[in-house]
């Protein structure tokens, strides 16, 4: 039989594999329009209200505010005994009354299992906080998104851009300064470069301390008020570190989406808002913290020390809505920069900062919004 008419058949094949590549191309172009748009969604602005600034006495008083402590465990990775974590607070206690003019004391923490302290969270602001992240794992992330709400976020705070940009270029990072909209570029582009280094650590069981569970997430710690939180201070051995549309800062970006700690808010906490301080960078000294601390090693009490000290940082959002003063001195409001936490504490000076020095240290100075339930 002669092979000439299997020619059209092979023509036909050829034609349909042509279809294929091109209905496929089709395809992934509408799946990554569709992906940018559930982007977009998640950057929507949500209703919102303001917390009000709380009235509390200063310095002279004769008031002590207690403050009611969480400390929320994940067995998968180091944590700091209740030695420490009482010496924590004895420093947190300290250093309140001396940079933010406050008499605190903590009441004995309570444990709580951190798969039982996100399990309370509302399925409502548990999907809200899904739809904030942004997933760095996935090549489909889209970062023209992150860029603008990088950019809008950082506006609508005023966060002074040649402040940021100077905070960066004292740790050889040059950000463009120009607007909120390159700044916003270049600090997301940062923050995704470096966010990977976190997967690269392994905790006790043998996975990487970022798992398959949303706990290193930081929109699910800032939801987590939204379900049964009594707690005005949550401590966590939990590493915190991701990537996300809300929120955005020059210290964390730098340090590759790592966040020391948290303020947001919780309708069971007095003043309606919690701080959250991880002790995660304070608990290791092996090659990569020395690395990261710039070689500054601890021992158990100094680790006890600088994560209360360090700690009332958050405080200083919670209980009077203070800004970032970048680069004021002795500005316990001032981020640490990367994790050299001694080298921080040892430029400490609350006679050089004192409240109303500058904006970011005036109560009030942070619009603390929420979502209304």
């Amino acid at each position: 039989m002669p092979r000439y008419p299997l020619r059209e058949p092979i023509k036909i094949v050829r034609m349909n594999k042509r279809f294929l590549r091109i209905l496929a191309a089709c395809l992934l172009l509408v799946c990554i329009n569709q992906h940018a748009a559930s982007q977009q969604v998640a950057v929507t602005a949500y209703p919102t209200d303001r917390l009000p600034l709380p009235n509390i006495q200063r310095q002279g008083a004769n008031q002590t505010i207690e403050l009611r402590v969480a400390h929320i465990i994940n067995p998968r990775l180091p944590r700091m005994s209740d030695a420490q974590i009482a010496q924590m607070l004895n420093t947190m206690a300290q250093a309140t009354q001396e940079h933010l003019g406050i008499a605190v004391q903590f009441s004995k923490p309570v444990e709580i299992p951190i798969a039982a302290a996100f399990a309370s969270t509302p399925s409502k602001f548990e999907d809200l906080a899904k739809r904030n992240q942004y997933n760095f794992r996935s090549w489909f992330a889209w970062k023209s998104s992150l860029a603008k709400a990088y950019a809008r976020g950082l506006a609508n705070e005023a966060e002074p851009l040649d402040d940021m940009a100077l905070f960066a270029q004292k740790k050889g990072i040059k950000l463009d300064a120009r607007n909120y909209e390159v700044f916003g570029k270049d600090l997301a582009n940062l923050q995704l470069t470096r966010v990977h280094e976190w997967q690269q650590l392994i905790a006790a069981d043998g996975k990487s301390v970022i798992d398959d569970k949303p706990y290193h997430e930081y929109t699910m710690w800032g939801h987590l008020g939204y379900g049964n939180l009594p707690f005005e201070m949550v401590i966590t051995n939990q590493i915190i570190a991701s990537v996300e549309f809300i929120q955005p800062s020059v210290h964390t970006a730098i340090r590759g989406g790592y966040t020391n700690g948290l303020t947001s808010y919780n309708p069971q906490a007095r003043w309606g808002s919690f701080s959250l301080w991880s002790t995660f960078a304070f608990t290791s000294n092996d090659a990569q913290w020395l690395a990261w601390r710039e070689g500054e090693s601890y021992q158990s009490d100094e680790a006890a020390q600088l994560a209360g000290l360090a700690a009332v940082h958050e405080l200083g959002h919670q209980l009077l809505h203070l800004l970032h003063p970048f680069g004021q001195k002795g500005c316990i409001m001032d981020p640490v920069p990367m994790f050299t936490y001694r080298a921080w504490a040892l430029k400490l000076s609350a006679k050089d900062c004192p409240l109303g020095s500058s904006k970011a240290m005036t109560p009030g100075a942070h619009r603390f919004t929420y979502l209304i339930p």
